[in-house]
């Protein structure tokens, strides 16, 4: 019973929370240096990118190697992530901006086919 309560609520709850904390998950790192935002773009998760970048998130932002949301999406193995290679570069994404290993995202993409 508690437990459908909660699951009713939850929706609007996670929205409030996301809205109220947005500030912390941008800027949030783990040990390599990756926001949520690039969380984000690693798994594909085309629903959660929108909204981080509708928020204001900088779409080119790089981590530590200096891998841009774009080259983790690249990189991905999940099955989203045409869906999100395809949000990121109409949202402004740049295709070559290179990592600190000097390759782009376009080189990438091309290699792996």
């Amino acid at each position: 019973m508690i437990n459908k309560k909660i699951g009713h609520f939850a929706p609007h709850l996670l929205a409030s929370l996301f809205f109220l904390f947005f500030p912390m998950l941008t800027h949030s790192l783990n040990e390599t240096d990756q926001t949520a935002f690039l969380r984000a773009a690693k798994c594909g998760n085309v629903a959660c990118l929108k909204k981080l970048l509708d928020a204001g998130m900088d779409i080119n932002y790089q981590d530590k190697r200096g891998y841009s949301a774009l080259l983790h999406t690249l990189l991905s193995q999940d099955y989203q992530t045409n869906n999100a290679v395809s949000l990121l570069l109409k949202q402004g994404a740049d295709p070559l901006l290179a990592a600190h290993d000097g390759t782009p995202p376009l080189q990438l993409a091309f290699n792996s086919g």
